[in-house]
């Protein structure tokens, strides 16, 4: 290519050209086995440097050496799998202000941080913390409630200062107390007032609350039958206490038999149980039962199955049992929610719940980008493509019932299906998503709203 040029040229600029394409396919050659791959890509091309000779008349003919080419990826990705279950353990801890927030990764790690603190007499919260990890636990919060002070262990637990950071915590996901075991065990205005109060944190925080109960059969029965509270679906109770393979090895917390030995812990069911929830998740996935999984470092429950045989309901109200099985050990038997609900409800399901939790904040957070795009019919379909191929996976691993895609899961997005001329006017953007938990074509309705950026006009 020649160029007549005025005057002598003798240098050009940097040229650079962009050609940004959504979908591409471009052929590149693997320099390990020289197979073609194919990928969607922004193809850049930079021509670095724009070679002038002179000519004959004048004349300046530009060499164009062959570009450079960079492909850089571009495309939006699904979002990475997310931990499900992150427990947070509250308790008593003398020595460490109300309302700190620390995180664990294992025991060894809280063990070194628990010599380093003063605990408050009769706390059981060390030992939860270890039979947690002893089933398999990972990654948890532990929260420091305090100190008793006059002894008030309701006013304590719910104090509105002692939770802010689990609040603001968005990786938490499953709520204990095993303290809760210093309540009176007759007194079921305070084991109520402990059971609504993380219902209505669990419902706050869009988590599920892991609520044990008093020792005896009798008071657990009567406080599952006092119950009226709202947001029963939010949580799950489970009885009895369990002996576990741990002792006393505070002085002043040595219990002794009959036979001059130590006296074995009785821990609340909540962390075990805590621990169930992630390896299930992990294994099988979060719509899968966390019941019928076998537990360690259990001796037995405290009491038999036979002795708290009205807890367990197959209709209405229920509290989940742990059981010991001839040759099985204890496991977890139910995965019902506080829900008094009619049969087949999803809401009497702690998996269904869960699930349903999951799938919310993974198309939140896959379809965030859209806050900062016009409300138009394209992002729209950003959106839409995005979703459905997020919920076709969810649907291939076995999360959604049904045979084909039509029915176990549809969104719905755009003017007509989701939203009004107004909404979209208003910068409101909503998308519906069915999924198909119980049965197939039996959708269970989510609607997600999100908030436009709207364009100042002057």
């Amino acid at each position: 290519m020649a160029v007549t040029a005025a005057k002598p040229i003798t240098a050009f600029r940097v040229l650079t050209m962009a050609v940004n394409l959504s979908r591409l396919t471009t052929g590149t050659m693997d320099s390990n086995d020289g197979h073609e791959k194919t990928s969607k890509a922004s193809i850049i091309l930079q021509f670095n440097q724009l070679e002038a000779s002179p000519l004959k008349g004048g004349n300046m003919q530009m060499q164009l050496p062959f570009p450079g080419v960079a492909i850089s990826e571009s495309w939006l990705t699904l979002p990475a799998a997310q931990d499900t279950a992150v427990p947070v353990f509250a308790g008593f801890i003398s020595s460490i202000p109300i309302g700190v927030l620390y995180e664990v990764y294992s025991y060894e790690q809280f063990s070194l941080w628990a010599k380093e603190n003063d605990w408050e007499e009769g706390t059981v919260l060390p030992y939860a913390l270890r039979l947690y990890f002893d089933n398999g636990g990972r990654r948890c919060f532990v929260l420091s409630l305090g100190s008793l002070g006059n002894g008030e262990i309701l006013k304590a637990l719910t104090a509105p200062e002692a939770w802010q950071a689990v609040k603001q915590q968005k990786d938490i996901t499953l709520l204990s107390v095993p303290d809760s075991v210093l309540l009176d065990d007759n007194n079921h205005v305070e084991w109520l007032g402990y059971w609504q109060h993380l219902l209505e944190l669990a419902q706050e925080c869009r988590a599920h609350a892991l609520l044990d109960a008093p020792s005896s059969p009798t008071s657990t029965q009567l406080c599952l039958e006092m119950f009226s509270g709202l947001n029963a679906e939010c949580g799950s109770v489970y009885w009895p206490r369990l002996k576990s393979a741990y002792q006393y090895h505070q002085p002043e917390g040595r219990l002794y038999n009959n036979k001059g030995r130590l006296d074995a812990v009785f821990l609340p069911p909540s962390a075990v149980v805590a621990a169930v929830v992630g390896k299930v998740d992990r294994d099988k996935g979060v719509w899968s039962a966390p019941a019928n999984v076998p537990l360690y470092k259990i001796i037995q429950p405290e009491y038999t199955a036979r002795q708290g045989s009205g807890l367990f309901q197959c209709h209405g109200r229920s509290i989940n049992l742990i059981r010991s099985f001839p040759l099985r050990g204890c496991r977890i038997w139910g995965c019902r929610t506080l829900s008094s609900e009619v049969e087949y409800d999803w809401r009497q399901y702690i998996q269904t719940r869960r699930t349903l939790l999951y799938i919310q904040q993974s198309l939140v957070q896959l379809c965030h980008f859209s806050v900062f795009e016009p409300n138009t019919q394209i992002t729209w379909l950003k959106m839409k493509g995005l979703s459905l191929s997020w919920l076709n996976e969810l649907w291939l691993k076995g999360g959604l019932m049904g045979r084909q895609e039509q029915e176990a899961f549809y969104v719905n997005i755009g003017l007509g299906e989701s939203m009004t001329a107004h909404e979209v006017a208003q910068g409101q953007l909503s998308m519906e998503v069915g999924v198909a938990l119980h049965c197939p074509a039996e959708f269970i309705t989510l609607r997600l709203q999100f908030a436009i950026q709207q364009e100042k006009r002057g």
